[in-house]
C-alpha cells in the first residue's frame, strides 16, 4: 500500500464501504490518540515498513558530521550510513526529535510528535521518548554511538541501518515523513547537529 497524499483516514465502515475523513492538521493528534484506543486493531493484518529517501545534515565544528542514504540493489532496502567526528568532549547535551507528515511533493503537513529531553536522561530512560527509543534499537546493532554520557571526542559511525524492521505502530496510516533529529548544547545554548531525515510509511 502506498503513502497517502493527503490527511486522511479510511475506515471499514461494516457495510462494504471504506469511508475516507479529511483531516485538518489540529486534529491529527486527535486521531492517533483515538486509533490507538479504539482500534487497536487497524491494520492488523499489515506491518508499517519504513523507506528513507533522502537526508539532509548541518553540522558544526563541535560535531562534523557526512550522512547518506544507499540502496545496493533494486530488490533492498535504502540503508543509512553516517560518521561524525567529536573534537572535544560534549556533555550537557539535549536531544530535539520531531516526525512531521508531510505530502508527495514535499509540502509539511502535521507534526505528529515533538519532544526535548536531556540526552543522558533519554540514555538511561529511553523508553520515555518513542520516536528516539524506536531509532535507537535500530542503531544499537550498527553503531558505536555512546550508550552514555558524557560524549568523549573521537569517530563515531552507523552502518547500514535500513530501518526495515523498525516497529512502527501500525495505526500509523501510509504516508511520507520527515524526522528532525538535533542535539544541543545548553552551556552555552548552542546547536551542534541538526538532521533532518526523509521517508515513507508503506503496508506489506
Amino acid at each position: 500500500m502506498e503513502p497517502i497524499d493527503t490527511l486522511s483516514y479510511g475506515h471499514n465502515s461494516g457495510r462494504g464501504q471504506t469511508i475516507f475523513l479529511p483531516l485538518l492538521k489540529s486534529h491529527y493528534l486527535l486521531l492517533w490518540s483515538f486509533c490507538t484506543i479504539f482500534l487497536p486493531s487497524a491494520h492488523a493484518a499489515l506491518r508499517n515498513v519504513v523507506i528513507m529517501e533522502k537526508v539532509e545534515i548541518f553540522d558544526t565544528p563541535t560535531l562534523r558530521t557526512t550522512a547518506n542514504i544507499t540502496q545496493h540493489s533494486p530488490a533492498s532496502v535504502p540503508a543509512v550510513f553516517v560518521e561524525m567526528v567529536a573534537l572535544q568532549d560534549i556533555s550537557q547535551l539535549k536531544i530535539n526529535s520531531v516526525f512531521t507528515v508531510r505530502s508527495r511533493t514535499g509540502e509539511l503537513q502535521a507534526a505528529l510528535y515533538n519532544s526535548t529531553l536531556g540526552l543522558c536522561e533519554f540514555l538511561e530512560h529511553p523508553f520515555r521518548n518513542r520516536l528516539l527509543q524506536i531509532i535507537q534499537l535500530e542503531l544499537i546493532r550498527h553503531s558505536n554511538i555512546p550508550t552514555k554520557c558524557p560524549m568523549r571526542a573521537g569517530l563515531y559511525y552507523i552502518r547500514n541501518v535500513s530501518f526495515a524492521r523498525a516497529r512502527i505502530p501500525s495505526f500509523l496510516p501510509a504516508s511520507y515523513f520527515r524526522v528532525d533529529v538535533n542535539l544541543l548544547k545548553t552551556k552555552p545554548w548552542q546547536t551542534v547537529l541538526e538532521t533532518r531525515w526523509y521517508g515513507k510509511l508503506i503496508k506489506k
